[in-house]
């Protein structure tokens, strides 16, 4: 995706020097989509820490469930989960490491 003329997100992430973490939703399209970005990534020099499908539902389908251990056995890398958050209660949200930066 750019962000600039001639720069992409994949640009940035190469400037950051950070291990990448790659969004992907679980349904359909998301195992080309997703192996795609890893290719793209690691082809830069990039370390990809984890892909998380998100949103991942409460009763994943087989589908959803396939795509998961797909991308995880294809891609050779990690596949986490975050259900659907509700943007108006952030108090629900799983806090995980990110707990000291809770809205108040």
């Amino acid at each position: 995706m750019p962000l600039a003329p001639g720069y992409l997100v994949r640009d940035l992430a190469v400037d950051l020097g950070l291990p990448l973490l790659v969004a992907a939703g679980p349904g359909l399209g998301t195992i080309n989509h997703t192996l795609l970005t890893l290719e793209s990534a690691r082809a830069a020099g990039l370390e990809v820490a984890a892909v998380v499908l998100t949103p991942w539902p409460a009763q994943p389908t087989e589908v959803e469930a396939s795509n998961r251990e797909t991308i995880t056995s294809l891609g050779q890398v990690p596949v986490l989960t975050l259900p659907p958050l509700d943007l108006s209660a952030p108090n629900t949200w799983p806090l995980g490491s990110m707990g000291r930066f809770r809205p108040t």
